[in-house]
């Protein structure tokens, strides 16, 4: 499953996949309001985006986040800055250690309730 905002990414992104004989799902979605179900995903990955969002939408991200997150889930952000990884804090998530230096991968995992 794959949802972004942009038009064009998801085209790109469908592109991409078809050629390399993927079948994934691709839904044009904010994730700051989606349809997912509560507790509905193991895993979210997002790339290169918090750095993109005002703070206010960020937030509002690690939120729907947080909900559409199973106990224990996992939520994977690669970013371009280590500052970055204090926006879970909000929400409950905690930070798993990284063997990454500098900027690049952050995962957190959703507490159980």
């Amino acid at each position: 499953m794959g949802i972004d905002v942009s038009a064009e990414a998801l085209r790109l992104a469908r592109n991409w996949a078809n050629s390399d004989g993927l079948k994934i799902d691709f839904m044009h979605m904010d994730i700051t309001n989606n349809s997912f179900e509560d507790s509905g995903f193991d895993t979210v990955i997002m790339f290169n985006t918090f750095h993109f969002m005002l703070k206010k939408v960020r937030e509002r991200s690690i939120s729907e986040i947080y909900r559409i997150l199973r106990s224990g889930g996992l939520f994977v952000q690669a970013m371009f800055s280590r500052r970055e990884k204090d926006l879970a804090k909000s929400v409950k998530l905690r930070p798993i250690p990284s063997n990454l230096n500098g900027a690049g991968q952050f995962t957190f995992s959703r507490k159980t309730r």
